[in-house]
């Protein structure tokens, strides 16, 4: 049979296949990836499912079969088929159970290209029943595939080798528990065109949509857009509140209303939406207390490429803080008032007054102490070491007003209005208190710094979930509550049940919200933290033990099956709940990383000199061959792929790529450990020195340098006319992936401590040659 007659057999629809499938009218090739222009133009969603639910995308539809119906359908997975689907021949890359399209048709057609005909998507395509595999690594490989398919990623887009990923994605997947939330719908745009791309970048404010209509009985208002108008009045209420303090903190000068309505919208547009801590929906300034607000405008001013109004406006707000301890000491505990002490922010003179001035709470000052610590964290040198002494300061505070749930008021009035205020100040407490507790474990990935707040102080419910949180009315709130929805599980008991996989038969119930699983997360990096810590023997560079291993290890798979179950996590810039499900993405890749190589203790990122941290670059151990190895890798590969296929000079200039520096971090990370890899495999290079999957990933590593080379213009190169030469040696690959991680780093504008990491990239690649 004619690989054309092949393909057109492929698709009639089985009748016996949950899914129907509506064939375009027309494929157009845009950068070399088949779309259906009918999808676009009509917004047609041809993949349904037999429950009625139609998507735009087949990888869609396989996550809501999998959440919906195949996770309590074990029969699901004994769909057989008659039909062998046809696979690329690369040497020495050969899977079995798989077909090999003829010699001489490979060159005729992009590989990629090959693939999107040559596998037809579950959805059209009798499935034969698959061999069993036996090959190393498999279960990584399902694991990966798994993931990357959960995330909105077609599998066309992976590897471009002979190597079934959809029948291992389809045959192989363990039954899912499902969540009992409903699926959510993804709303059809740009990014519906077969490709991932425009849905890995976080968007970034939209200054230029600032409304400065003035609104409202309170002196500000909100727009639809996620606008917050300030007027003159508002203005000179915070001049007011501004001169009830002793000098220097009154000889501040507050920014024009137009300067306040920008940083305040920044600030919810860029760092708040990585750390939803405060309840947007009723927030008004004229109801925050003046440091507060300060600390918000100082980041939303950084986002603003502001640098020196964003200095200043730390540095008031950071006075303000310390006179507010002193004003407050009632409130807080002697080791928090300990830090008054040292300190001698106010002038020597300045009359002390007991009075309070304006809206305050002892959460207000956690608050305004976490926005603070996350201005300071990736700034220059003398602002991260005032980054960790409010850190210091933060826990303390955190710690005197209780890392529990608090005890519902008995007088609250029973109207709507007054129970959803009372629900917004729990909530926003609660999560005030768990964000905390994840940018001060970020300082620990980032600087390597032993935990000052464990895990095991939270005793504190999981977040609600994110349309609970972003409900703009009393009725909307008490709508959904009416639909059930159901009190999230303590943070203590959801952990608990991943650590304790399968043989615990209690599940994670109700699913948690993207917040939520970027939690669980970083408690499980705590938790990876530790264990290396304390592992022996000290004096040279520590293993995780095997128990240990394997307990993190099925945590993770665990966190990662809770991760695709959440209706949120889907990469789409249009998603409702923003950048944190790919934020919790790029930290399970570090997670991974970090069971193989112990990379914090050698990079020193606190010098922020790139000789320093070049230098301990190139003293870190060996990368140690455990059981998650081929998961660090597969993951470190996919993460490089990413800007090269996006197009590394247009999305490091565009900053949305790193507008959360966590994702600096992880791709950092990233590039050490496979870059590591690469370097250390013997030279010259023997193909028995490496496993089947080894070769896998090598294979694929070649094809990202391969578009990457076709394309970027480096700066030492020669000849602007030819392409430069894919190298075939692992070593020089490796070199290849560290050098197109610098360039990615150094073309970055909004972060200096990015641009850092680039230069130190730089310097350790001249160190290996």
């Amino acid at each position: 049979m004619s690989l054309l007659k092949k393909l057109q057999a492929s698709r009639a629809p089985d009748p016996s296949y949950p899914y129907t499938f509506v064939p375009p009218t027309k494929r157009l090739h845009v950068n070399g990836v088949i779309i259906a222009d009918a999808n676009i133009d009509t917004r047609e969603k041809p993949y349904s499912c037999r429950c009625g639910a139609a998507f735009t995308r087949r990888d869609l539809l396989t996550r809501h079969w999998r959440i919906t119906h195949h996770a309590g359908n074990p029969d699901a997975e004994s769909t057989t088929s008659t039909e062998t689907a046809t696979t690329i021949d690369a040497p020495n890359l050969n899977v079995p159970g798989a077909g090999a399209v003829d010699a001489h048709l490979v060159p005729q057609i992009h590989s990629h290209q090959l693939a999107l005909h040559a596998h037809p998507p579950p959805a059209f395509q009798e499935l034969q029943q698959a061999p069993p595999y036996h090959d190393e690594g498999f279960e990584d490989f399902r694991d990966f595939v798994n993931f990357i398919d959960g995330v909105g990623l077609s599998a066309q887009w992976t590897p471009e080798y002979d190597f079934d990923w959809m029948r291992l994605g389809e045959h192989h997947q363990e039954p899912r528990r499902h969540s009992r939330e409903p699926e959510a719908r993804s709303s059809p745009g740009p990014e519906d065109i077969g490709t991932p791309f425009s849905t890995w970048l976080p968007s970034a404010p939209a200054d230029d949509q600032v409304n400065l209509k003035s609104n409202g009985e309170d002196g500000e208002k909100r727009t639809k857009s996620g606008t917050y108008n300030v007027t003159d009045e508002y203005r000179n209420f915070l001049v007011s509140l501004l001169e009830s303090f002793p000098s220097p903190i009154s000889d501040f000068q507050i920014p024009s209303r137009h300067t306040l309505t920008r940083y305040i919208t920044a600030f919810f547009g860029g760092f708040h939406s990585h750390f939803p801590f405060i309840h947007a929906p009723t927030y008004k300034p004229s109801c925050s207390p003046l440091e507060l607000t300060l600390a918000m405008c100082a980041a939303g001013a950084q986002y603003c490429f502001e640098r020196r109004s964003s200095e200043r406006l730390f540095r008031v707000s950071k006075a303000i803080v310390f006179e507010r301890l002193r004003q407050e000491e009632a409130h807080f505990g002697p080791q928090t008032l300990a830090f008054i002490a040292s300190t001698n922010i106010v002038s020597p003179e300045a009359h002390f007054t007991t009075r309070r001035t304006g809206p305050w709470s002892p959460l207000d000052l956690a608050k305004t102490l976490l926005i603070l610590v996350g201005f300071a964290t990736w700034e220059r040198k003398d602002l991260l070491q005032q980054a960790f002494a409010l850190r210091g300061l933060l826990v303390q505070t955190l710690r005197d007003i209780g890392l529990r749930e608090e005890e519902p008021s008995r007088n609250v009035s029973t109207s709507r209005a007054a129970m959803w205020d009372q629900w917004v100040q729990h909530e926003s407490s609660r999560r005030t208190k768990l964000v905390s507790f994840c940018y001060i474990n970020v300082h620990s990935i980032a600087y390597n710094i032993h935990p000052l707040l464990w895990s095991s102080e939270l005793h504190l419910r999981l977040p609600c979930c994110t349309p609970l949180w972003q409900a703009s009315s009393a009725a909307q709130w008490s709508a959904l509550q009416r639909d059930g929805r159901e009190e999230h599980m303590p943070f203590q008991q959801a952990l608990s049940i991943l650590l304790q996989g399968t043989a615990n038969q209690e599940i994670v119930h109700p699913i948690p919200s993207p917040i939520g699983n970027y939690i669980l997360l970083h408690a499980l990096l705590q938790r990876i933290h530790v264990v290396r810590e304390l592992s022996f023997p000290a004096t040279s560079p520590a293993t995780i033990s095997s128990t240990e291993l394997h307990v993190i290890s099925r945590a993770l798979r665990a966190w990662t099956s809770l991760w695709q179950q959440t209706p949120e996590s889907m990469l789409d810039p249009n998603n409702e709940s923003g950048p944190i499900p790919f934020t919790s993405s790029a930290l399970l890749v570090v997670a991974y990383v970090r069971l193989s190589l112990d990379i914090g203790p050698y990079r020193h990122l606190e010098s922020r000199s790139a000789e320093v941290i070049a230098n301990g670059l190139a003293n870190v151990p060996d990368i140690e061959r455990n059981d998650n190895l081929l998961s660090a890798l597969l993951y470190s590969t996919h993460a490089l792929s990413i800007p090269v296929r996006l197009g590394i000079d247009r999305v490091a200039r565009s900053q949305a790529f790193f507008w959360s520096v966590q994702h600096a971090i992880s791709s950092f990370e990233c590039a050490i450990f496979l870059g590591k890899w690469l370097c250390s495999i013997p030279r010259p290079f023997q193909e028995d020195l490496l496993s089947r999957s080894e070769h896998r990933i090598l294979h694929w590593v070649r094809c990202i340098i391969k578009e990457a080379y076709a394309v970027i213009d480096f700066d030492d190169a020669e000849d602007t006319d030819s392409i430069l030469a894919v190298p075939s040696e692992p070593f020089t690959l490796g070199l290849a992936v560290l050098n197109i991680w610098s360039r990615f780093f150094r073309g970055n504008t909004q972060w200096d401590f990015v641009v850092n990491l680039g230069l130190s990239l730089e310097k350790y690649i001249a160190k290996l040659v």
